[in-house]
């Protein structure tokens, strides 16, 4: 029973999650957090334009949301696993790919001007 509750909040904080960023747009919103990563540094992180790629995805524009953010699915994958499946992250070889691949994604994405999409 603990279980089904658990899986029942994660869904409902999802389907809410996706409304208020389906509903907000942030690009247009002022207040809406900047990355504290390309404010130091100028290169854009892993998680740049999430929550763009998120807005377009909840909005049904498959393309834009891939292309502010690829690694995206990627990300929301291993949060799925890691929700659903906690065991399989309890080895160091899962946590390490996930890190570097964040780490070759962001020095990929910063030199690849395809990518590399203005925030």
């Amino acid at each position: 029973m603990k279980d089904f509750r658990k899986t029942i909040l994660v869904v409902l904080g999802v389907a809410l999650g996706l409304l208020l960023i389906g509903l907000l747009n942030p690009t247009e919103l002022s207040w809406f957090p900047r990355c504290p990563f390309r404010t130091l540094t100028g290169w854009n992180c892993p998680g740049c334009g999430t929550a763009r790629a998120l807005h377009s995805w909840a909005n049904g524009r498959w393309e834009t949301g891939f292309r502010c953010n690829p690694y995206l699915p990627f990300l929301l994958a291993a949060l799925l696993v890691g929700l659903f499946r906690p065991k399989w992250f309890d080895g160091v070889t899962v946590k390490i790919v996930i890190i570097v691949s964040a780490v070759v994604w962001c020095v990929v994405r910063n030199m690849v001007s395809v990518f590399a999409i203005p925030v």
